[in-house]
């Protein structure tokens, strides 16, 4: 069974700043999804940081890899006393995947302020059915759909407002701290 936290994590090597990792194919579309690859490089950027927390996160995403292990570099770029920036770049051989920068930050600061938006009225994801009851090819869909459960408000209604609008959760991983969180956010924000 799939596990986000467990298959993105990073083991460092001999080499200070340098992690290797295993793309799983539970997070297979095309190729390992880019927000689960994004997840591996922020857990390296977390592991090699002198701070605790994720403020932010920035990519690119350069190639599709293959289900086998990559290597993180990692750098520190600088910062001061309660903020680090780095890089890290996801490789596997000779090429690229993807190259981040990353703001860590101490805990206790206060950020900014937000003003946040009222949610849009939608059912509750109990009055929804999900993809895999709705979908009768739903078997073939890419595994990552094994790992997440979606249930959509609308589904194949004739086309309208372009408006995508579903209730997703993982289905098999708990995330225990803010740290784990971060990487969440990350395969919804790439999905």
């Amino acid at each position: 069974m799939a596990d986000f936290v467990r298959d993105t994590r990073v083991e460092p090597t001999a080499e200070s700043g340098r992690f290797t990792a295993a793309l799983s194919p539970e997070w297979a579309v095309w190729g390992p999804n880019g927000g689960y690859v994004a997840a591996i490089a922020l857990r390296a950027a977390m592991t090699a940081s002198r701070l605790p927390r994720p403020a932010s996160f920035h990519c690119h995403f350069l190639a599709v890899g293959d289900f086998a292990p990559v290597s993180v570099r990692v750098q520190s770029l600088g910062g001061g006393r309660r903020a680090e920036s780095l890089r890290a770049d996801v490789v596997q051989g000779d090429r690229a995947l993807l190259t981040a920068t990353v703001w860590m930050v101490d805990e206790g600061l206060s950020g900014f302020e937000h003003e946040h938006a009222s949610p849009p009225a939608l059912p509750a994801p109990g009055a929804l059915r999900g993809y895999q009851e709705l979908e009768e090819n739903y078997a073939e869909w890419y595994p990552i759909w094994r790992s997440i459960e979606g249930r959509p408000t609308r589904w194949r209604e004739p086309p309208g407002e372009p408006r995508w609008q579903t209730w997703m959760r993982f289905t098999d991983t708990a995330f225990s701290d803010h740290a784990e969180d971060a990487l969440r956010h990350l395969l919804w924000l790439d999905f």
